[in-house]
């Protein structure tokens, strides 16, 4: 992840204030994963399966969840919500409880790419069969090197960031009307 410049670090540290949006007691939300998330995932333990998996999901929804950037309004998802999509291959789901934690990761799946109009050709139950891709090219992210994972997650640090930035932008000069929860969270 990107440090911190210098300035803005003093400059929080002056309001007490915490550039951090995980830090607040109800987190603002990500139109994107959070890079930072998936980046931390395994360094205390050293095991890092989940980190494997967050990043093998996400390239598999690379394509689709930028297109709905693009012709969508989309409502941020919190931590936990892009936790529970990113970890949906990964999450050992209880015997009783299959079918209910299955349904309900899907569904959030489906919530993120309803608006975006190209539901038909998304098959959610097809996703494990998905190809795993970087810049056109297959890729074993558990046996990739540690440059080709920043790449993957420095990608998704910048088109979180211009996403966002954009939406601010149109906030600000009122061309276009943001997401309602996007707009409600920069008034507080």
């Amino acid at each position: 992840m990107p440090l911190f410049l210098t300035p803005w670090k003093q400059a929080s540290e002056r309001v007490m204030e915490n550039f951090n949006p995980n830090a607040y007691h109800n987190p603002l939300g990500y139109f994107l994963p959070d890079p930072q998330m998936i980046a931390v995932c395994g360094l205390e333990s050293g095991n890092y399966s989940t980190q494997t998996a967050y990043i093998i999901m996400w390239l598999k929804l690379h394509h689709i969840l930028c297109y709905c950037l693009r012709t969508s309004s989309i409502t941020p998802l919190g931590p936990s919500c892009w936790r529970t999509v990113l970890g949906i291959e990964k999450m050992a789901f209880k015997e009783k409880k299959v079918a209910k934690q299955k349904a309900e990761v899907e569904e959030m799946l489906v919530e993120i790419l309803k608006n975006s109009g190209n539901m038909m050709s998304v098959d959610l139950t097809r996703l494990d069969t998905a190809k795993v891709e970087w810049n056109g090219a297959p890729i074993e992210v558990a046996t990739s090197s540690p440059a080709k994972l920043k790449e993957i997650l420095w990608e998704l640090f910048e088109v979180g960031f211009q996403y966002e930035l954009l939406m601010m932008d149109c906030l600000l000069y009122g061309v276009v009307e943001p997401p309602g929860s996007f707009v409600d969270s920069l008034r507080r």
